[in-house]
């Protein structure tokens, strides 16, 4: 299978199972976590089940949304991407392309 055609199930098997997450089932836990490297964890809260998302998973996802064009671009506010990227280097900000 073609790396474009398995991102594009990928794709199709993730919106399948998307969350919708009530915001009372988002507790932030600004603990270091030793174990996943993590400044702040997120744990969210599914029916029975609780999941754990951390702050650079976060940072990745709203760094695609803004270069796919689904955020206003907000890299030129302040260095806003340096900053981050410094600050947090394990989610390699910097290395998120698209295209």
């Amino acid at each position: 299978m073609k790396l474009k055609e398995y991102k594009e199930k990928l794709l199709l098997d993730a919106f399948s199972k998307r969350l919708e997450i009530p915001l009372d089932g988002i507790v932030a836990y600004d603990q270091a976590c030793s174990e996943c490297q993590e400044e702040l964890v997120f744990a969210l809260k599914v029916g029975d089940e609780t999941v754990s998302l951390g702050l650079t998973t976060v940072l990745q996802l709203l760094k695609v949304a803004e270069l796919e064009g689904y955020v206003p671009n907000i890299g030129t506010e302040k260095h806003f991407w340096v900053t981050l990227s410094n600050r947090y280097p394990q989610a390699k900000l910097s290395e998120i392309k698209m295209g």
